[in-house]
């Protein structure tokens, strides 16, 4: 007769228990084992490895008349639970580990315990589901975590934006056209860009509403809505009679944009400028088709673009200066070295946008928002706050820069630096003009020093009165109070010195400036900036400098 093997649960524990009559065979490990495998509680947590040989010793050494035999072999481990919240609270993680055994996981489970910690807000149902199913049919013993709550952040509402409807007739100076096998063509522009009367201009988009956030905990956090700004009409724009949101064109000319306004300026087409045609002053743009003649100015509130030549004229303009061929011009005194003072020049072109030309030559190339040369720059004064690009941009920069002065607080781009011949050229550096938070806590502390030096002279003012009281005791009182005002503003005001020295003698930060030469530079190139020297001492392939953290330094381009 067989024995009798089965399994009963006590609490967390797995009993072995079995009957053996007298005419029963001996039961080995072999049968426990197998009778465990095949039961429910196959993935109970064992005791031992070795539990079902010691069972089978200890059965054998028994009398079959003995009551049953009862053994702990195993643990029933329920699946565990641990949730963890972020320091946020923008998300809660769920770690589950599957049972030995015993329990699974429900969603009441889960649930329960994430609203014990608070978590009420962004449950992911999906991601609880996961866990569930892992913990009914995942290895026991195994781990999976899921994210179980998110909380969503506010996302604050856009302030009033302005959407041009047509390019802006200064940007397209800026615009090489591409060729159709890819390639840029530096000479042509484009065709200039003009408006009509009533054409469209400028769209403005409302401010959007903010969307609140709120943590797995169910704060909501706030979200501002966004800010709305007027649009403001240019000379030569009107609203749109029947859209408000919109600016039209009331005039024909060339549109240029603010940030919420438009303007469009006249234009003035001429075939050249010379003796013939006297000097011109015009109020919007101005479009010369050929050249501008020996000792001719051109004066414009919008534009210049010449189709030809600059040849020692003068240009200003408010906006951008165009030269589609060279700029010319010569030197009027003998200093070439630009040591000690810098040379007069008979070619000047001031803009307070971008001056794009082919080529320059002994000429004042003043463009305040960057200079664009598609060949070379020989000889020139340049000043500028934007980026210096000759030839292309970055990597791509291929043109020339020999000799002359650049003054610049933006990047350089440019294939070759200098001559063999060791043309001087020097570069002078200074830092962008934009206003710093060191700028406005040191204008801070100035505005404080100087109303702590008001104060004091009213305090000295205030020992005049000393003689003018009679009564000794007030006198006194008075006295004691003029002596402690002094005292405390005479303190303040040395700390207030203190705190400017110490801001002043602070490094100023500023964004790193480079000059990118991409293929050659060549001795007598120097760079400077304020008491701050480094020459080029001997001819270099690609070659970049830096201003970094006030100091210059030079490195290899790679």
């Amino acid at each position: 007769m067989a024995a009798t093997i089965r399994f009963e649960t006590e609490g967390n524990k797995l009993l072995l228990i079995v009957h053996q009559s007298d005419a029963a065979n001996a039961v080995s490990a072999e049968e426990l084992k197998r009778a465990f495998d095949h039961s429910e509680f196959c993935n109970a947590r064992l005791i031992d490895r070795s539990i079902f040989t010691q069972a089978a010793n200890q059965l054998a050494e028994r009398s079959a008349t003995q009551h049953a035999f009862h053994l702990h072999i195993a643990h029933l481990d329920d699946a565990t639970l641990d949730v963890s919240i972020d320091d946020d609270q923008m998300e809660a993680v769920a770690l589950v580990t599957a049972p030995n055994g015993g329990k699974a996981l429900g969603f009441a489970d889960i649930i329960n315990q994430l609203k014990a910690l608070g978590v009420t807000s962004g449950i992911r149902r999906q991601a609880i589901e996961a866990l569930i199913e892992h913990t009914k049919h995942g290895v026991p013993g195994s781990s999976l975590s899921h994210r179980v709550a998110r909380g969503r952040k506010p996302v604050n509402g856009l302030n009033a934006r302005f959407k041009p409807l047509v390019d802006d007739a200064r940007k397209r100076i800026l615009r090489p056209q591409e060729r159709e096998d890819g390639t840029v063509d530096m000479r042509n522009l484009g065709e200039l860009i003009s408006v009509h009367n009533g054409q469209p201009l400028l769209e403005k988009l409302p401010p959007t509403k903010g969307r609140d956030g709120f943590t797995v905990k169910g704060e909501v956090l706030k979200a501002s809505d966004g800010e709305d700004k007027p649009m403001k009409p240019g000379e030569g724009s009107d609203f749109d009679p029947e859209n408000p949101s919109i600016l039209v064109a009331t005039r024909l000319g060339l549109p240029s944009f603010s940030e919420n306004s438009v303007q469009v300026d006249e234009v003035l087409t001429m075939k050249s400028v010379d003796v013939s045609t006297g000097h011109v002053d015009f109020q919007g743009s101005v479009i010369i088709t050929e050249n501008v003649g020996e000792g001719m100015r051109v004066t414009a509130s919008g534009d210049i673009t010449v189709g030809g030549y600059v040849d020692s004229a003068h240009l200003i303009a408010k906006g951008n200066i165009t030269v589609s061929k060279g700029i010319i011009g010569k030197q009027l005194n003998d200093n070439e070295d630009y040591t000690e003072e810098v040379p007069e020049l008979s070619t000047e072109i001031n803009a307070q946008g971008t001056i794009w030309c082919a080529y320059a030559q002994y000429a004042l190339l003043d463009g305040t928002r960057g200079i664009i040369a598609d060949k070379q720059l020989t000889h020139c004064h340049v000043i500028t706050n934007g980026a210096l690009c000759i030839g292309g941009e970055g990597r791509n920069a291929r043109g020339k820069l020999i000799g002359g002065l650049i003054e610049t607080s933006a990047d350089i781009y440019t294939g070759q630096l200098g001559a063999p011949a060791g043309s001087r050229t020097q570069i002078v550096f200074s830092l962008p003009t934009q206003e710093t938070e060191q700028d406005r806590e040191l204008k801070a502390l100035k505005q404080q020093l100087a109303s702590q030096v008001e104060l004091l002279k009213k305090v000295s003012r205030g020992k005049e009165q000393l003689a003018t009281i009679s009564d000794p005791v007030k006198r006194k009182a008075y006295a004691s109070r003029l002596l402690d005002s002094l005292k405390t503003t005479q303190k303040q005001i040395a700390l207030l010195r203190g705190k400017i020295e110490k801001l002043r003698n602070t490094p100023v930060e500023h964004e790193v400036i480079r000059t990118f030469v991409n293929r050659q530079a060549f001795p007598g190139s120097v760079f400077k900036y304020n008491d701050k020297l480094l020459r080029i001492k001997e001819k270099r392939n690609a070659t970049l400098v830096l201003l970094e953290d006030t100091e210059l330094r030079m490195d290899v381009l790679r």
